[in-house]
């Protein structure tokens, strides 16, 4: 089990990475599509909110991630549930939660399978 956690913990890690930087391309995106005059000003400055705390978001987990100690944990629910209880007391919007969650979601089944 502790070899399933680890594996858990660094494979999470690197989705985690990805979230952030798929995140970080649609900031370039809205940039270009703002320089392009394909949205206006308000839209980019809404989209650009949204993402920022989106972006925010993911490194607040990333750093929950980082911190937690996979040994103290004996079971992988039992460490996927702290992860979900503790990043969803941190009041981020319900889609970011939901994309964290879904990653933990896929990750545990690779691990588990």
């Amino acid at each position: 089990m502790r070899n399933i956690i680890k594996n858990f913990v660094a494979i999470l890690k690197v989705e985690i990475e990805d979230l952030s930087a798929d995140i970080e391309l649609l900031i370039a995106e809205c940039q270009k599509k703002k320089d392009a005059g394909i949205i206006t000003d308000y839209v980019y400055m809404e989209n650009i909110a949204l993402y920022r705390h989106e972006l925010l978001a993911v490194q607040s987990f990333a750093r929950l991630l980082e911190q937690t100690e996979p040994d103290r944990f004996e079971k992988l629910d039992d460490l996927v549930a702290y992860l979900s209880d503790a990043f969803r007391a941190g009041g981020y919007v319900r889609a970011i939660n939901i994309c964290i969650e879904r990653k933990m979601n896929k990750v545990t089944r690779y691990v588990t399978q």
